[in-house]
């Protein structure tokens, strides 16, 4: 995915039309991202018989997990979660929040990743391709846009805990991470959660 560009398509919910459609606009190679609440009504369903090419059917949990797949083999991003709100605020502004308690993995490191640069288009999906593109999962990410109040400059700002796998070696990945980073004119630090 190209982070040099905002996101191309935002799809609000994992059923078969948005999953459709994540497909059909990641095959065309766009930037996409579904936030998926997990409460498909096609879940429900324990075999239908009206999706082409099943026949004799298929159970809806059995389709919605066919798409997903298809859609990320495409390059669609799936995120858990419940869109809460959409405002436009000189821009576009989401917030979403995860549905249901994660399952714990004592394998991952927490990481604690804070970034400021100035605004500029794409620099969050950028930072979450990076950490999704060495195995890392994203914890919890929290951003926001502000304007220097000494200099008026329009300033982007982003705290991100990380899940960091064990078998990892971190000093290899913290240099990544910073010339990542000072490819994109960001000032970042990657510290341990230390609590």
């Amino acid at each position: 995915m190209n982070g040099d560009k905002p996101l191309d398509c935002l799809v609000i919910g994992g059923g078969p039309a948005g999953l459709t459609a994540a497909i059909y606009l990641a095959r065309f190679h766009l930037d996409i991202l579904v936030i998926d609440e997990g409460k498909s009504r096609a879940g429900w369903i324990p075999c239908t018989r009206n999706v082409s090419g099943f026949p004799d059917g298929i159970k809806g949990t059995e389709l919605l997990e066919r798409m997903r797949e298809q859609a990320q083999k495409y390059g669609a991003k799936i995120i858990d979660g419940t869109v809460s709100r959409l405002e436009r605020e000189e821009g576009f502004k989401l917030v979403w929040y995860r549905t249901g308690p994660k399952a714990l993995q004592s394998n991952l490191l927490p990481y604690v990743v804070e970034v400021v640069a100035a605004d500029k288009p794409g620099i969050l999906f950028q930072l979450a391709d990076f950490f999704d593109k060495q195995g890392i999962t994203i914890e919890s990410l929290h951003s926001s846009r502000y304007r220097a109040m000494q200099t008026g400059a329009e300033m982007f700002t982003a705290q991100v805990t990380v899940g960091i796998p064990s078998n990892m070696h971190i000093a290899a990945l913290r240099d990544d991470f910073m010339e990542f980073c000072d490819h994109l004119n960001l000032d970042a630090i990657m510290d341990p959660m230390k609590f």
